[in-house]
């Protein structure tokens, strides 16, 4: 007699005499995430074309090929500002990279990596296997080969829901329609099964406050806009990315600006990208913080000379 008990993450009938943790659909729905990482080259189209002597052949041109965008590129061409409404990306979707939503970008690559990256290891030390490299394309073409007896582990339930989630989010900043909403964040409010919302938080600015969506929990906007910017300190950037990112929320700088501090030998990269660009990669706080400890005696230089009214 089989006994089954629902999946946790969607009430799926799940065998339990196989070891079934987590139901095989959860399973094939991440591995359709995780497909969507890395860009596809879809070929030329085959022609028919007559030869010298006569007869039809079949060919197909080398370089006639299209490449779609998976999730991993399309997200760098977001934190660039590169992205525009109507790019086609893996799935069919179309994606909408607006200046405030660098940051968003940036924050949400980072949490996409550590995810991936945190669950790899976990398999990884309980299979004697080598961990991947931590980027986005290898980290799903590892997990793609990988996948096979996660429904079976124990925290296969977790694993699967987080890189779900973490997968989705970060598609989700991409796919939204062209509007003047800025992204404050995800809801952190506990539910009732006390797990946090989770809600995405977009505000049309300069309003003081956002909404979550799902719970109606209320947030201070600037608030939100402070702890998004507290997340992204850590992540590593370019000169224009960090200039972009900054100003999605509300730290004004120039890429030249970035560069000068540079030659001045005041800011130092902590990375560089792979070959063969090899583009210096800043810590984003890094370069926030030298942005404010310029703001300050400008600020100061302006009240010195400001005119002192009548009487003072």
């Amino acid at each position: 007699m089989t006994t089954t008990v629902p999946c946790p993450n969607c009430d799926r009938a799940l065998d339990v005499l196989l070891g079934e943790t987590v139901c095989s659909v959860c399973v094939s729905d991440l591995r359709r995430l995780l497909e969507g990482v890395a860009s596809e080259r879809v070929p030329a189209p085959l022609v028919t074309v007559r030869t010298a002597d006569g007869s039809l052949v079949q060919r197909r041109a080398i370089d006639g090929g299209r490449l779609v965008p998976g999730l991993a590129m399309a997200l760098e061409a977001a934190i660039r500002g590169e992205l525009r409404h109507g790019t086609s990306v893996r799935s069919g979707s179309v994606v909408d990279a607006r200046l405030p939503l660098v940051a968003t970008a940036v924050y949400q690559r980072d949490e996409l990596v550590r995810t991936l990256a945190s669950a790899a290891a976990a398999v990884a030390s309980a299979r004697g296997l080598d961990r991947p490299e931590r980027r986005l394309v290898p980290l799903a073409a590892w997990w793609l080969q990988h996948l096979a007896g996660l429904q079976y582990r124990d925290d296969g339930p977790a694993l699967v829901q987080q890189m779900s989630t973490a997968l989705r989010s970060a598609r989700a900043v991409l796919e939204h329609r062209l509007d003047r909403r800025v992204f404050r964040g995800r809801c952190d409010a506990v539910t009732e099964s006390g797990e946090a919302c989770g809600g995405a938080l977009y505000v049309v600015p300069p309003a003081a406050t956002v909404t979550c969506p799902l719970c109606g929990t209320e947030y201070p906007a600037d608030e939100r806009r402070l702890a998004l910017l507290r997340a992204a300190r850590a992540s590593l950037v370019t000169a224009t990315e960090a200039a972009r990112a900054l100003q999605g929320l509300g730290v004004a700088v120039e890429p030249a600006t970035i560069r000068k501090w540079v030659q001045r030998d005041l800011l130092h990269p902590r990375a560089h990208t792979p070959a063969p660009g090899n583009k210096p990669l800043y810590r984003l706080g890094d370069v926030e913080q030298l942005v404010r400890r310029a703001a300050v005696p400008a600020a100061l230089r302006h009240a010195a000379i400001r005119p002192r009214s009548p009487g003072a």
